[in-house]
């Protein structure tokens, strides 16, 4: 079984809607913090999952039964190295075989077009308030993403391999496992 964590975000529930339509839903799992966003997916047959980041208990109850676990970044950029490793501790305990991370999408494997726009700093953070996104945040997530296009994230981190205690798999090879067919029931 995998289990999609941010399934009712914007990506979580893309990548949910993917997996819909290529394996039987009792095959899924989604990591929720509000079960009532998730109703209509386990009306589906998913198997809906309360849990939060920050939560290393809840988090062992959602991996319970999962081989596979896909961990969509959280958006509390002041928490979110530990809410990451709590993810990656539970999943661990758990015995689950593969763990995905994005915070971005590769469409190559997903077989979806993955558009992208550019648009200044001063536009982005605008639009996100607009959206009601906090100022300061708008402003963090503007750093953020003028980083990646400035090419400061270039730099391959080993942090993970002791977290995990093996070499991770390539960005490209890990999603392609994902999203692998058949997914065990």
């Amino acid at each position: 079984m995998i289990l999609v964590t941010g399934a009712t975000g914007q990506l979580g529930a893309a990548v949910v809607r993917q997996l819909l339509a290529r394996t039987d839903p009792a095959n899924i799992a989604v990591l929720v913090r509000d079960p009532g966003k998730a109703a209509d997916l386990a009306r589906r047959g998913v198997s809906v999952r309360l849990g939060e980041y920050g939560d290393p208990g809840s988090l062992a109850r959602a991996m319970e039964g999962v081989d596979r676990v896909l961990l969509i970044a959280s958006s509390e950029f002041q928490q979110r190295v530990q809410q990451h490793q709590n993810v990656i501790d539970a999943a661990q305990a758990a015995g689950v075989g593969l763990l995905g991370f994005t915070s971005r999408s590769l469409s190559e494997i997903s077989g979806s077009t993955v558009s992208y726009t550019s648009v200044s700093d001063g536009d982005f953070v605008a639009h996100a308030v607009e959206l009601e996104i906090p100022d300061q945040l708008a402003r963090q997530l503007a750093g953020f993403f003028a980083d990646v296009r400035d090419n400061q994230l270039d730099e391959t981190s080993t942090d993970l391999q002791p977290l995990l205690g093996r070499a991770p798999a390539s960005l490209k090879d890990g999603l392609a496992e994902l999203f692998a067919l058949p997914i065990s029931a």
